[in-house]
């Protein structure tokens, strides 16, 4: 059976799906409560400030953020469309709140907004889907356990690629998750300067391939092919092999696997 957008995603129930919204079946409905809510709001400061509400347990149980592109506090919507706080929103605003949320820690929140942008507002948005993910993996890594959580997420991300996106970042995201690589610390930036160092590596560009892949493992040191390629790259541009070696030195701390090359190097 062929799995929805929406289904992998993990789309929560909306008013005209939920019992608990027969009352606001109609969308246009929802939006002038949401507008009667703005209405209400009190003005907010400039500054950006984020509230997370939580039981006695530390579960998340609400979120409050106010920020300073909209005098509207995103809160629980008591109208029981649980989507009516994203509406009226832009993609870069909801963006922007929904890793103000991850980063903040309140992981529910984010992983509601990311999974909107995514699965409702534009299916395109490659850095929505990282975000969906991840957010995902801190939300079952808390509630049934990391192992589950790694495998679930990488699940998500092939299923992802696969179905909906066919993007070589969503596929990097899995093997993450599936080899235990620091995968909250992937950097779509990273990764973009890692594919256009690849493409200048393939044409024997080692000075630009050398640049661009410097500057990936910078950011995302945890990916191990970047550090092979650099050290590669180094290499080929000068025919000094030492180069190579002075790149694994510094690879070896993130990555094991080149201490077996560096020795070889010393014999």
């Amino acid at each position: 059976m062929e799995l929805s957008l929406e289904k992998l995603l993990g789309k929560r129930e909306t008013a005209e799906t939920s019992p608990k919204g027969k009352g606001f079946k109609n969308t246009g409905l929802a939006l002038a409560g949401a507008g009667l809510l703005a209405l209400l709001s009190p003005q907010l400061s400039d500054a950006d400030t984020t509230v997370i509400h939580r039981d006695r347990h530390g579960r998340e149980t609400g979120y409050e953020q106010h920020i300073n592109i909209g005098p509207i506090p995103i809160n629980p919507n008591p109208l029981g469309d649980p989507q009516a706080k994203f509406y009226g929103r832009s993609e870069d605003e909801l963006m922007r709140m929904g890793i103000q949320a991850y980063n903040n820690g309140a992981i529910q929140h984010a992983y509601d907004t990311f999974t909107y942008i995514a699965g409702d507002l534009n299916p395109g948005n490659i850095e929505a889907h990282v975000y969906h993910v991840k957010s995902w993996y801190k939300k079952i890594s808390k509630e049934e356990g990391e192992p589950k959580a790694r495998a679930d997420s990488a699940y998500k991300a092939k299923a992802i690629y696969e179905r909906f996106m066919h993007n070589d970042a969503m596929l990097a995201l899995a093997k993450r998750f599936e080899k235990n690589e620091h995968p909250l610390d992937f950097s779509l930036d990273a990764y973009w300067r890692f594919e256009a160092g690849m493409k200048a590596y393939k044409r024997e560009d080692y000075q630009t391939a050398s640049k661009l892949l410097r500057q990936s493992v910078n950011e995302d040191p945890w990916n191990e092919d970047g550090w092979f390629y650099l050290a590669s790259s180094e290499q080929r541009k000068t025919g000094d092999k030492t180069k190579k070696h002075a790149v694994w030195k510094e690879a070896v701390k993130y990555h094991n696997s080149f201490q077996e090359d560096i020795n070889k190097f010393c014999k």
